[in-house]
């Protein structure tokens, strides 16, 4: 094959674009229409930004370039809904229509990330390269990957590409620099002597120029009020949820490459150096788009954009000066920030702080991923954007070659952790083996493939959906159900509100200080805004009016507050309830038989029902301890055929890991027993499906065990108790719904 070298010159220059001259040439370059499954990552922009750099470069050495993007040329959101994916972009008819009327001297054919010329079947490539050469036969056309880095690079062989799409040209990896040299080639050639498959990158000799050598990408190649006005209408339609609807956003990139080799990134793929636009390039080329384009927001593609610090200080400073909000997609090194940084980053403009742990086993990611990390690094910059009040987001990956269930336990209980105490949103994927990954060579080498068709498949909505590896201790469905038991546990943290206990035994009324309550809900958090009133007798602390009035002045809401139910005889208090917006009460049983109670007993269940008709939910909470007398158990099933209880809580007093094997006189026993009308839920703190049936696999727990594992219920409860572990739990794999977060 004939392949494209630059020069040792070229080589070392690096920083200015090859010496070529392409004036005259018409050069036309496509993006095809693609599939979107709905399983697939979501990504915040279908704007190819490797398109447009390739374009900007061929128009600075002289060519007449032209675009057309089967998205954005298109005067409307071209979408097709289907089942299982959705089809963006116009049909191939009028794509070709579009192209041939440029009257192009060359086609360059954009293999995006969105289709994947390894599976040329799920693309629209084979069917408009097709079109192309039935209408304009002696038009040249070029595939090239036009890869910039800031996602995934799937590789392939480009021969049967080749072969496959009726091509002499085909362009892999990073292309500007390979580009021009193609193009001059083939306008000389009408009839290649020999086919050019090349690939930009450092193992091809091929040396990556530097962002500051670059031409501004080609924005003004796509009608671009067209472009805002499509991308505003896709976010619409949910599929790129997670940004600014109603915002002029664009992409760009900062930085290309990364200098580290984690096992699962495809950067090692192309092995392309880290190179970034210096900090007055880069300052300059925002305000262009700021001005030109009257652009809101920029979304940052980069691999790793703040690895050189004073350039990364630099921008946030230029940024905060010129009101230019802007996101990081990929987010940043932990390593590589500080409370100074973040706190310069926030006022710039960004909305989140994004980084990476993907092991919190610290010999996990020394030994496998090989990030070059501390977790502390994590802690700190989660605990520091905590702090200034600024959303963190922190990704995580589960099942690599290696691990055990315990290291992935580490990992999930790390991410509970900085959900609870600094409100951070865990993001948790599987390892994915992507083709040409020091990932994919070991999963192929050992044989861990799930499945042997796993090898070839496609793997670009894998990496939330499904694993594909099967290591010493896991296997797909046991990450499955260790993915969703913590997700289930974060919902279920995240509709928990803080429980302030207002008990004071060394007071005179037995509560605490007003001035200590509020000092504690002024320092809450917003991710804990919502609280819950807990003790003997709350409805009894002559101070509520003023503590409910406190949280006018912060960030919080007391929904809910707990009752042994003699205060609820009071219609006073009952409409203070309703008129301070309590959202649900709880009456606590007592463990032992009480008299006073008893006879009371008929008038709380009116005040119940009397709450319940003004918008306000009841809830039942009970010791296990009911269990040991007859009275107790029978006024525990009375309390759950009333129609007015939403859910009964049942705390287990001892949650030890020992055999229960469902007779009468065990907690299961008397949980089969219990009845409840049809709206009433009964949930079980405390007792771990393992305790239910020792004999049984986790991984094939049955129904009623599923049903009484509840670390922290849906209303708000949470068993604080000190629960009792054995060994095994640290490799459960319901470790953290089941046990909750130490």
């Amino acid at each position: 094959m004939k392949g494209l070298r630059h020069t040792s010159d070229d080589r070392k220059r690096g920083s200015s674009l090859p010496d070529i001259d392409l004036s005259g040439i018409r050069v036309t370059f496509v993006e095809p229409p693609f599939r979107l499954p709905h399983d697939f990552i979501d990504y915040p922009t279908f704007m190819n930004l490797g398109l447009l750099f390739n374009a900007a470069v061929a128009e600075q050495l002289g060519a007449n370039v032209s675009v057309v993007d089967a998205v954005f040329s298109a005067p409307s959101l071209p979408l097709v809904r289907g089942e299982t994916e959705d089809i963006l972009g116009m049909d191939v008819p009028s794509l070709t229509e579009l192209v041939l009327a440029t009257n192009p001297d060359i086609i360059v054919l954009h293999a995006s990330f969105f289709a994947n010329p390894r599976y040329l079947e799920k693309s629209f490539l084979p069917s408009l390269s097709s079109d192309l050469a039935k209408k304009a036969p002696n038009t040249p056309r070029i595939l090239a990957d036009m890869f910039l880095g800031g996602l995934n690079y799937f590789d392939y062989d480009p021969e049967p590409v080749a072969k496959e799409l009726g091509l002499q040209v085909v362009l892999q990896g990073e292309t500007d620099a390979i580009l021009p040299a193609a193009l001059q080639s083939v306008s000389k050639n009408s009839t290649l002597e020999q086919d050019i498959y090349q690939r930009g990158d450092r193992a091809s000799g091929q040396f990556p120029l530097h962002p500051d050598a670059f031409p501004n990408p080609a924005f003004h190649l796509l009608p671009m009020d067209r472009y805002f006005d499509i991308m505003d209408e896709a976010q619409r339609n949910n599929l790129v949820p997670e940004y600014h609807a109603g915002e002029r956003i664009l992409p760009f990139m900062s930085s290309r490459g990364c200098p580290y080799a984690c096992i699962f990134c495809t950067q090692q793929v192309l092995d392309l150096s880290w190179r970034g636009y210096s900090a007055e390039r880069l300052a300059t080329i925002m305000g262009s788009l700021q001005a030109d384009y009257k652009v809101d927001r920029i979304l940052f593609l980069d691999d790793l954009m703040n690895l050189d610090g004073e350039r990364f200080r630099s921008f946030t400073r230029h940024m905060a000066e010129i009101q230019l909000a802007w996101d990081a997609v990929n987010g940043f090194r932990a390593d590589r920030l500080n409370e100074e940084v973040v706190s310069n980053m926030k006022k710039a403009g960004n909305r989140k702080v994004t980084v990476s742990a993907e092991s919190a086993d610290q010999e996990v990611l020394d030994r496998i991923v090989r990030k070059g990390l501390n977790i502390e690094d994590i802690d700190r910059t989660a605990e520091t954007a905590h702090a200034l009040d600024y959303p963190c987001q922190v990704h995580y990956v589960i099942g690599f070659p290696g691990e055990t269930r315990t290291n992935i336990n580490t990992t999930l209980l790390h991410a509970a952790r900085m959900r609870r105490d600094h409100g951070a949103i865990a993001l948790v994927q599987y390892a994915t083996p992507v083709r040409g990954t020091r990932l994919f060579r070991v999963v192929d080498k050992e044989g861990m493939w799930a499945d042997p068709d796993d090898r070839e498949r496609d793997v670009s909505s894998l990496f939330y959906r499904d694993s594909v590896i099967c290591g010493d201790d896991f296997d797909p469905q046991i990450l499955k159900l260790m993915r969703e038991s913590f997700e289930e546990a974060m919902r279920d943290l995240d509709a928990m509100p803080t429980i302030l206990h207002m008990d004071d035994s060394t007071s005179a009324t037995g509560m605490r200080a007003l001035s200590d309550l509020v000092d504690e809900l002024n320092q809450l958090s917003k991710p804990r805004s919502r609280v819950f009133l807990h003790g003997q007798n709350v409805l009894d602390y002559p101070e509520l009016p003023e503590l409910f009035e406190a949280t006018h002045n912060t960030h919080t809401q007391i929904v809910g507050l707990s009752t042994d139910g003699s205060q609820l005889l009071r219609r006073t208090v009952l409409e203070f309830l309703v008129q301070m917006k309590v959202q649900w009460v709880v009456l606590e049983l007592p463990s032992e038989p009480d008299e006073e109670f008893d006879q009371r007993k008929p008038m709380i269940a009116r005040a119940i029902q009397w709450l319940g008709r003004s918008g306000i939910r009841s809830s039942v909470m009970a010791s296990s301890a009911v269990f040991h007398s007859a009275d107790q158990s029978m006024t525990l099933q009375e309390w759950a055929q009333n129609p007015a209880i939403q859910t009964l809580e049942i705390l287990v007093d001892d949650p030890a890991h020992t055999p229960t094997d469902g007779s009468p006189n065990t907690i299961i026993g008397h949980l089969d027993a219990l009845t409840a009308t049809s709206s009433c839920t009964v949930r079980v703190h405390g007792l771990p499906p393992c305790t239910i049936d020792q004999q049984s696999e986790t991984t094939d727990l049955d129904e009623r065990a599923w049903r009484t594992v509840t670390a922290i219920d849906k209303t708000g409860f949470a068993n604080t108790r000190a629960r009792n572990r054995i060994d095994a739990c640290s490799s459960c794999p319901i470790r953290v719904g089941c046990a909750g977060i130490p």
